[in-house]
C-alpha cells in the first residue's frame, strides 16, 4: 500500500482537500456555537450538528461511515438527538446507481444477470458503507435471496484513508514512545484494523466465514440465533448471494422485547468469544442484527426457533485459545472483586508486562473498571451524582491514568482493537433496552456454566473453579490433606449457572455512585428466586456439569463416609446404653445395678475404631457445614446440633420429614409446593435408577449418569470399609 500511494501524491493531496472541504463547515459551526454558548445546549442544536456530521461522513466514504455507525448506538456517549441522526448511517447511506450494481454482477459472474435471477429489485433494499443489498429470486430454484454488491470505488477509497492513517499513526507512535512508557504497537493495531477492512472487501472470505458461523452458532443456540445460508456457486470477490431474511433491526424492538432478545444475542456472542473455533463477529451494529419476522420460512431445520439473525461476516477476528480461557477467568475475578487476580489476567493477556509494579497498577485498574462493572450504564458510570462528566472521581481517575501512562508500560494486543470495537457496539445496543446494563455482570451465568462444564479439561478453568469453591488452606478430611469444599458456594454456583444470581450492594470504594449503588456477585448468598431442587439435580446430571461431577462425587463420597462413621459411633454408644437397666430416680440412682458387658470396652472400642474411626475436628466441621446446608435446602426447622448428637434424634428427624411429605392438605400451600417438588425429584431419581432406559434421550443420559455415579459411590464405600477391616489388598496381615 505504501509503495502504491507514494507514487500517487496528487491523489492523496486531493483526498486531504476533500477531507478539509467536508469537515470545515462542521468545525466552523461547532466553534460558532461554542462562542455563543449554545454548543450542545438543546436538541435542535445537537440535531443540526449531528446532521452536518452524518452528511460529511457519507461524503467522505466507508471509513468514516463505519465510525458513525459505531457512535450511533452509544447512548452513554452521545445525546439521543445525535443518535437518531447518526442511526441513518446504519442502512440509510446514499446508494449508488442500480445500473452500476448490475454491471458489477455481470462482470463478476461472466454472464447476463437475467440468466441467474428471474427477479431483481429495481432499487436497493439497503445501502451500507461498503456495499448495498438487492432482493432477487434465483432462476433455477425460485428461492428468494439477498444480493450484496460492493461499491464501485470502495477499495480505492478505503486504501487511501488507511494509508493516511498509517502515516498519522507513525507520528503518534513516535510521540508516545518519546514521552511515555507505553509499549502498545499502534502501527500493528492499525495493520490489524486495515487487514480486517481489506478482508471485509473480499466477499468470498465473508462467504466462508458465514458458513463457519452457520455450522456453529445455529446448532449451539438451538436455532435461536440464525445465520443465513450462502449460495457459494453465485459468490465472487465483489458479489455475495445469501438466503433472504424477513426481519427488522434489533433496536426497533420494544423495551422488554429488546431486553429478551439482547439476552439471546449476549449468549451468541459469548459463544463466539469463549468457545471454539474462536471466530468473533466484529461488526455487530444494529443493522447487522435482525429480529426475525418469519422463522417458519427459513432453510435450516432449526430455523423455526429463530428469534434473531446475524448478518454481515466480512469483519471477523480469531481469539487465541489461551486468551479465551484467560478472559473467562478475568470475568470471574472482576465479578468477585479480586483485583490482584485481575492484574494477573491483564498480564497474561499481554496488556501489562510481567515485571509491572502491581502495587501501583492494581488500585488504578480497580478505579477504572469498578464503576463500569458494578454500576452499569456504560460510560455513565463515570458521571457524577448530577450527571456532570468531570466529577471529582473522574478527575482523580484521569490524573491516575495520566501518571500511570508515563510511568508504567502497557500495550494492547492487535486483535483486541477489533474485539473492543465489537463489544462497545454490542453494549450500546443493550443500553438502548436497559440504561443500567452491565456487560460483565450479565456474562457471569454463562461463565459459571463454562466452569461447570470444562473444569475437568482445562487446568486454568479448574484453578478458577477452585478459587470459588475451595478454602485457601488444606484440612485433614477423609484421611488425607485436602482443601475443604464450601458446599454453600457450590449451591450458589449451580444457581448462577441457571441464571439465578444474588448480588450485594457495592460500596463507593467499589465504584458505586453515591446516588445509585451498584452491585457485585455474592458467592455466599443464595438468590431469592432460588432454582428448584429438581433443576439443580438435572443440571448436575446433565452434560453441562460434566467438569465438576468427578470432584462432586469425591465430596459426596467423603461426606457419606463421615456421616456413616458418626452415625455408627453414635448408634454403638446408644445401643450399649440401651442394654443397661434404666437408672432409678434421685439418690437411688447410685443403686441401679450395672449388667456385665458381653464384649470388653477395650475390644469393642478397637473394633469400632477400625470400622468407624472417630472424626477429626476438621472432619466434624465439614460434616456440620453439610448438615446445615441440607437443613436450609430442605427448610427443616430442627436444631442441627441436637440431630447430629443422637441417632435417636436423627431417626426422629427422618420420621418427621416423612410425615411432612405425607401430610398433604394439612400443610400450607408453600409447604405443599415444596413437598411436591421434593417428592417429584426423589421419585424421578428412583425411577431413573430402576428404569434408566425410559424417557427422552436427555432423560436417559441423566439416568445413566446417576446410575454410574451411584455404582461408583457404592463400590468406593465398600472398598474403603473392606480396607479398614482387612487392610489394603495384598497385605497378609
Amino acid at each position: 500500500m505504501q509503495k502504491y500511494w507514494k507514487s500517487r501524491p496528487a491523489e492523496l493531496n486531493q483526498r486531504w482537500l476533500t477531507f478539509l472541504s467536508v469537515s470545515t463547515p462542521f468545525v466552523t459551526k461547532c466553534v460558532r456555537e461554542f462562542a455563543a454558548g449554545r454548543l450542545l445546549s438543546n436538541d435542535d442544536s445537537i440535531r443540526a450538528l449531528a446532521k452536518l456530521a452524518r452528511q460529511g461522513m457519507e461524503e467522505l466514504g466507508p471509513s468514516y461511515v463505519k465510525l458513525g455507525q459505531m457512535m450511533s448506538i452509544r447512548p452513554d456517549i452521545i445525546p439521543q438527538a445525535a443518535q437518531e441522526e447518526l442511526q441513518l448511517l446504519q442502512d440509510g447511506v446514499k446508494p449508488f446507481p442500480t445500473d452500476d450494481a448490475r454491471r458489477i454482477i455481470e462482470e463478476e459472474m461472466c454472464c447476463p444477470i437475467d440468466s441467474v435471477f428471474s427477479e431483481f429489485s429495481a432499487e436497493p433494499v439497503a445501502a451500507a458503507s461498503l456495499a448495498q443489498v438487492f432482493r432477487a429470486r434465483l432462476r433455477h430454484s425460485g428461492k428468494s435471496v439477498a444480493v450484496k454488491v460492493q461499491r464501485p470505488d470502495a477499495l480505492s477509497t478505503v486504501s487511501k484513508d488507511l494509508y493516511v492513517l498509517q502515516r498519522a499513526v507513525g507520528v503518534y507512535q513516535g510521540v508516545i514512545e518519546r514521552w511515555t512508557r507505553q509499549r502498545t504497537d499502534y502501527v500493528a493495531l492499525l495493520d490489524t484494523f486495515a487487514e480486517g477492512f481489506y478482508t471485509e472487501l473480499d466477499f468470498l472470505n465473508e462467504a466462508k466465514n458465514q458458513e463457519i458461523f452457520r455450522d456453529n452458532i445455529v446448532e449451539r443456540t438451538k436455532g435461536a440465533v440464525y445465520v443465513p445460508q450462502v449460495y457459494m456457486e453465485h459468490c465472487s470477490r465483489r458479489v455475495l448471494v445469501t438466503e433472504w431474511i424477513d426481519g427488522s433491526k434489533l433496536t426497533e424492538a420494544s423495551g422488554q422485547e429488546l431486553r429478551d432478545l439482547t439476552a439471546i444475542g449476549q449468549q451468541c456472542f459469548l459463544e463466539q468469544l469463549l468457545e471454539k473455533p474462536g471466530l468473533f463477529h466484529c461488526d455487530p451494529h444494529a443493522g447487522n442484527i435482525l429480529k426475525v419476522a418469519c422463522p417458519q420460512d427459513l432453510e435450516h431445520p432449526l430455523g423455526k426457533n429463530a428469534q434473531i439473525c446475524l448478518i454481515d461476516y466480512g469483519l471477523v477476528t480469531t481469539i487465541p485459545e489461551d486468551d479465551r480461557v484467560t478472559i473467562v477467568r478475568g470475568i470471574v475475578h472482576m465479578a468477585n472483586r479480586d483485583w490482584d487476580a485481575v492484574t494477573q489476567d491483564f498480564i497474561e493477556l499481554g496488556f501489562l508486562p510481567i515485571d509491572v509494579d502491581r502495587s501501583r497498577i492494581t488500585p488504578v485498574l480497580k478505579r477504572v473498571l469498578a464503576p463500569y462493572i458494578f454500576q452499569g450504564g456504560g460510560a455513565k458510570a463515570f458521571l457524577g451524582p448530577e450527571g456532570e462528566l468531570m466529577s471529582p472521581s473522574f478527575q482523580a481517575l484521569a490524573r491516575d491514568l495520566g501518571a500511570v501512562s508515563v510511568e508504567i508500560p502497557f500495550s494492547i494486543p492487535p486483535y483486541f482493537a477489533l474485539l473492543a470495537r465489537s463489544i462497545a457496539v454490542l453494549e450500546g445496543i443493550a443500553l438502548v433496552g436497559d440504561p443500567d446494563y452491565r456487560i460483565v455482570m450479565s456474562s457471569y451465568p454463562y461463565v459459571a456454566r463454562r466452569l461447570l462444564r470444562d473444569s475437568s479439561d482445562s487446568e486454568s478453568f479448574r484453578t478458577a473453579l477452585n478459587e470459588i469453591l475451595y478454602a485457601s488452606s488444606a484440612d485433614s478430611i477423609g484421611g488425607a490433606k485436602k482443601k475443604r469444599l464450601n458446599p454453600r458456594r457450590l449451591l450458589v454456583l449451580l444457581n448462577n449457572a441457571l441464571g439465578k444470581v444474588a448480588e450485594s450492594k457495592a460500596s463507593e470504594e467499589d465504584g458505586a455512585r453515591a446516588t445509585g449503588g451498584g452491585a457485585f456477585v455474592d458467592l455466599d448468598a443464595l438468590p431469592q428466586d432460588e432454582a428448584p431442587l429438581s433443576d439443580l439435580v438435572d443440571l448436575i446430571l446433565s452434560d453441562s456439569a460434566r467438569g465438576i461431577r468427578s470432584a462432586l462425587l469425591d465430596e459426596v463420597f467423603v461426606a457419606t463416609d463421615l456421616a456413616l462413621r458418626q452415625l455408627t459411633r453414635q448408634s454403638s454408644a446408644w445401643i450399649s446404653q440401651s442394654l443397661q437397666p434404666p437408672r432409678l430416680p434421685g439418690p437411688l440412682g447410685m443403686l441401679t445395678p450395672r449388667l456385665p458387658k458381653l464384649i470388653p470396652d477395650r475390644v469393642s472400642g478397637a473394633a469400632l475404631d477400625r470400622i468407624a474411626p472417630a472424626l477429626e475436628p476438621e472432619e466434624q466441621v465439614y460434616l456440620n457445614d453439610l448438615v446445615l446446608l441440607s437443613f436450609d435446602l430442605l427448610e427443616l426447622d430442627e436444631d442441627p446440633d441436637k440431630v447430629l448428637s443422637s441417632p435417636v434424634k436423627s431417626l426422629d428427624m427422618l420420621r418427621k420429614l416423612a410425615a411432612r411429605l405425607s401430610a398433604g392438605g394439612r400443610m400450607s400451600e408453600t409447604d405443599q409446593a415444596q413437598q411436591k417438588e421434593l417428592v417429584s425429584t426423589m421419585s424421578q431419581l428412583g425411577m431413573q435408577l430402576v428404569s434408566p432406559a425410559r424417557g427422552s434421550q436427555e432423560e436417559q443420559a441423566r439416568a445413566r449418569t446417576l446410575r454410574d455415579m451411584t455404582q461408583n459411590l457404592t463400590s468406593r464405600l465398600v472398598e474403603l470399609q473392606r480396607e479398614r477391616v482387612f487392610g489394603p489388598r495384598g497385605n497378609n496381615t
